[in-house]
């Protein structure tokens, strides 16, 4: 009767169980210690890979930053030549214009240069500049710029005289 009670099967597949939760673990602790025979025997190749691939980047790292500088380089040269021509024209434009203002000056100016000015010097007194401010603005001498007024403010008085007879 002992083989047919509950209670003895429950025991027997307890024990069949822990027979095989213990083949299990046997099983899987002599396969970690095989796999760790076998990184001992090969540690040489791994180390040779991760050496070479440290060594690649490295070099790629150089070569790229090498690249980076010589690109530098090129475009700081380019920047400094293209200063150097700015400043050129800035000085050919500034020539050019002492040279107009010469001319001018010397009376060989066309009468339109006289007229804008004239026409530049009246706005800038209607807006209630002093006369060395339009002076500055105007880039033409303070005695210059004082005839202009004047003679603006004696055509306005004639014009006023001339519209009180008429009216």
């Amino acid at each position: 009767m002992i083989y047919l009670s509950i209670e003895f099967w429950k025991l027997v597949l307890d024990i069949l169980g822990l027979s095989l939760c213990g083949i299990t673990i046997v099983y899987l602790l002599r396969n970690r210690s095989k796999y760790n025979q076998s990184l001992l025997k090969e540690p040489e190749k791994e180390n040779l890979n991760s050496f070479n691939e440290e060594i690649s980047a490295q070099l790629i790292k150089q070569l790229s930053n090498k690249s980076f500088e010589t690109i530098s380089n090129a475009v700081e040269k380019e920047r400094q030549l293209l200063h150097n021509l700015m400043e050129k024209s800035l000085f050919a434009k500034e020539s050019n214009r002492i040279q107009e203002d010469l001319y001018n000056k010397n009376g060989q100016g066309s009468d339109d240069s006289a007229d804008d000015r004239r026409n530049e010097v009246s706005k800038l007194a209607d807006s209630g500049l002093s006369v060395k401010e339009i002076s500055e603005k105007a880039k033409i001498p303070v005695g210059e710029t004082e005839l202009i007024v004047k003679l603006k403010e004696l055509e306005n008085k004639a014009s006023g005289e001339i519209s009180k007879k008429r009216g």
